[in-house]
């Protein structure tokens, strides 16, 4: 995708699955797939568990439940030509996992695990699921995109940051949190910060917060940190070698000017750091 040229088209597919009917959500999921395509949209998103509903709690027990949502989305992975689909499904391995599917190309290319699992309020995930282990990237376009689960974006650190360490310049969050009276803006903050903290755009189901950065090469990235790395780099340097010399920085026309350019190389290493990514929610 040519720098800062086209656009990464998302669909957010709010659904409104029923608990356990894994054949009425799989046919609401395949023709939002459809709808998104005929929309000209590269990535669609549902939320989390779309497919078996929201939450099953001991559906899950059952062995026969996990083995006809596994049918059922690789069902739904044949549809995705020309496309790209997060589903969110119980995935029934060593253990059993909230995860998230990404299908590509007729078939599930790739599968992401919930790491942190809520157990309070309405939440009781620790009881039915095993945690993710890893974080999850998946490149669209020429735009590497991670993936978290509700709860996994709440948290400051990993994976969100892991992904974003990673490269990911889009962080898609599928979730099925409740709804709550005077939340929403609260919940918006949250995103906005998360989008600050990697520098990463934030795509979640009811919100959308872009952050755009620029970046023409890795030669271009290099340059970016060594902008914002240098002015803390001199500070230090200069605080050893003549401690005086500090309090000049804050008394003195030159030390505002100093400072001044300082923050002037920060901001332009900041926007400097990765290519601006254009995105249609």
């Amino acid at each position: 995708m040519p720098t800062g040229q086209d656009l990464l088209k998302v669909a957010l597919a709010q659904i409104n699955p029923t608990v356990g009917d894994i054949p009425g959500n799989a046919r609401k999921i395949g023709e939002r797939i459809a709808a998104a395509r005929d929309e000209g949209a590269a990535l669609v998103v549902f939320p989390e568990l779309t497919l078996s509903g929201y939450p099953p709690e001991d559906l899950l027990l059952k062995t026969s439940f996990l083995e006809h949502a596994a049918s059922a989305l690789q069902e739904l992975a044949a549809q995705t030509r020309g496309i790209v689909a997060l589903v969110g499904f119980p995935e029934s391995a060593e253990d059993v996992y909230n995860a998230a599917a990404v299908l590509a190309d007729g078939e599930i290319a790739a599968i992401y695990r919930k790491m942190y699992l809520p157990n309070y309020g309405v939440f009781d995930e620790q009881r039915y699921f095993q945690s993710g282990a890893e974080a999850g990237v998946f490149e669209l376009n020429g735009v590497p995109i991670g993936i978290t689960i509700c709860e996994d974006i709440w948290e400051p650190g990993p994976p969100a940051m892991t992904e974003a360490l990673a490269g990911a310049q889009v962080i898609v969050n599928l979730s099925a949190s409740p709804y709550r009276v005077g939340y929403g803006h609260g919940r918006e903050r949250m995103l906005v910060q998360r989008a600050v903290d990697n520098l990463a755009a934030v795509v979640r189901e009811r919100f959308k917060i872009l952050r755009q950065v620029r970046v023409h090469s890795a030669h271009g990235r290099f340059t970016g940190y060594v902008l914002l790395a240098l002015p803390a780099f001199l500070g230090v340097s200069l605080m050893y070698l003549n401690p005086g010399m500090m309090k000049l920085l804050f008394t003195e026309r030159m030390g505002y000017m100093m400072v001044t350019g300082a923050i002037v190389l920060q901001t332009i290493g900041f926007f400097w750091i990765r290519k601006v990514i254009n995105i249609e929610v």
